[in-house]
Parts: C-alpha cells; sequence; structure tokens
C-alpha cells in the first residue's frame, strides 16, 4: 500500500513534469516555486544539474522559497549553493508590486537597459545608463524617486 508521503512525490513528479514542459516567465515560475526540486535533494540525489533546471534553496525577502535557474551545466557540490555560485545560477524573483529583484548579469544577452527597474538592497533602482552590467549603487543606477 502506498504512503501519503510516495503519493505526494508522484504527484510532485507529475507537476515537474508538465513544468519543464512549459515556456514560464519568471513571474509564472515563482508562482510554483514551492513544487521545484530543493538544492539539497538535488545534491543528495548526486544527479547533475543541467541548463534551465529550477531548484529552490533558501528564502526570498518576502519569506517565500527562493528559486534559482541553472545556467550552466554541473554537478552540485556542498560549497556550490545557489547563492554564491553566480557563474552557475540565477536568482529568479519579483517584489510583491512585481518589481524584477537585480541579479547580476552574465553578460550583454541580459545586461539592463535605461529605464530598467529593479528592486536592490531595500531600494527601487533605475539603469541610467545601457548594458548596464554594474550592481546598483555602484554605478550606471539611479534611486527611484517617483513612484507612481
Amino acid at each position: 500500500m502506498e504512503t501519503l508521503k510516495q503519493k505526494y512525490q508522484q504527484l510532485q513528479s507529475l507537476v515537474m513534469t508538465l513544468l519543464k514542459q512549459q515556456t514560464l516567465s519568471d513571474d509564472e515560475k515563482m508562482q510554483y516555486s514551492n513544487w521545484y526540486q530543493t538544492f539539497k535533494t538535488k545534491l543528495e540525489s548526486k544527479e547533475e544539474a543541467t541548463v534551465g533546471e529550477i531548484l529552490r534553496y533558501g528564502e526570498n525577502e518576502n519569506g517565500e522559497a527562493q528559486i534559482y535557474e541553472v545556467i550552466t551545466k554541473h554537478t552540485p557540490q556542498e560549497d556550490w549553493t545557489p547563492d554564491v555560485a553566480t557563474s552557475l545560477f540565477k536568482k529568479i524573483g519579483f517584489t510583491d508590486d512585481g518589481t524584477a529583484i537585480w541579479t547580476q548579469p552574465l553578460g550583454a544577452d541580459d545586461a539592463y537597459q535605461i529605464g530598467d527597474i529593479v528592486y536592490w538592497n531595500d531600494t527601487t533602482w533605475v539603469s541610467d545608463v545601457s548594458n548596464n552590467v554594474w550592481q546598483p549603487g555602484i554605478y550606471g543606477w539611479s534611486i527611484q524617486t517617483d513612484v507612481e
């Protein structure tokens, strides 16, 4: 007889299969954040993390599950956690009002452009330069003052 835990694992596997088949926006991925596999589970499985895979690790500023997208294929290691291994993972998320949480761009293809708005370090910032790869507060950003 199947246990409740086994049934939950089967349901979770089905949901993850369906989510992988969809092209979801970051906002939609965040709506399903609690369904994604945890980094710890992936680490314990010793399975390779593939590009595009989504993993849960820690909590965001709102106390909700934080998710990360794998951007480099690798075998997870204990000291390569998503919050510090920025060459392997990209943080995904938005604030409650829909403002994107700033993440370090990896290059020109995901650099911020003039007018892009992000949330970083308890402040909302606006990019003042094109192809902005700098952290807000360092260069190329202004604090947003005209909140609508």
